[in-house]
């Protein structure tokens, strides 16, 4: 045992550190990526999501953080051994609620670590990557998946406004067809659940002027089945 102790601390396995202006440069360029990542989440998170800021402001700091912790350990491994004993003390007691936001953090360590071992083209790489997913996310799949946002849509009129006029209407304004769901009456009101594929918000406009004319009192609910589209 004494014997893989010794070898644990010899010279041939702790190695030497780099000079101190490998590391300068490489912690200038994590944290500089960490304030690039902080932008980029900012902008993924643009439309219709609550933004985390504590998240977000943590990426200049971990960025760098991890790549210290990384440039040190890899020269030694009594050092990388002993980190597995000292994060055994760390807790973290709220938990990250988004898929997203862990998928940012392990991004950000993903360059940290590409920067402590010098590899400063790969964390350029992920970064460019991680941009211009974000960019095709807000401005690419909005577009592609316009014509297919599902829209649950609950109608209230007197009840003696035919159904039927009611399911004709908004298929007249939407200029596609609007499936029936469900109906329901009370007090003489009649609500009517209708499902729709909604390409345009200013449709909803439509749908209203078009109902209108059936009822002057009448008023509709809608409902994104995903929630990431309610905020509209």
């Amino acid at each position: 045992m004494q014997d893989i102790l010794d070898a644990l601390a010899s010279s041939e396995l702790a190695g030497t550190v780099g000079s101190p202006f490998e590391f300068l440069l490489i912690l200038v360029f994590s944290m500089l990526f960490g304030v690039i990542y902080r932008y980029i989440y900012y902008i993924y998170y643009k439309k219709n999501e609550p933004i985390d800021s504590s998240v977000a402001f943590s990426f200049p700091l971990m960025a760098p953080g991890v790549t210290a912790i990384f440039w040190l350990i890899q020269y030694s491994l009594p050092l990388s051994l002993g980190l597995l004993g000292a994060l055994s003390f760390v807790r973290f007691r709220t938990p990250v609620k988004r898929a997203e936001d862990i998928a940012f953090i392990l991004i950000v360590i993903a360059t940290a670590l590409a920067c402590a071992v010098l590899k400063l083209w790969i964390g350029l790489m992920i970064v460019v990557a991680t941009l211009l997913y974000t960019v095709i996310k807000n401005y690419v799949f909005p577009r592609i998946n316009k014509a297919s946002t599902s829209v649950l849509l609950t109608l209230h009129t007197v009840d003696t406004v035919d159904p039927k006029a009611v399911q004709d209407a908004v298929a007249g304004a939407l200029g596609r067809n609007a499936e029936f769901i469900s109906m329901s009456a009370h007090d003489g009101i009649r609500s009517c659940v209708l499902q729709i594929q909604l390409s345009d918000n200013a449709a909803l406009g439509a749908i209203h002027n078009a109902l209108k004319a059936l009822d002057a009192q009448t008023r509709f609910d809608v409902f994104y089945q995903d929630p990431r589209q309610s905020g509209y």
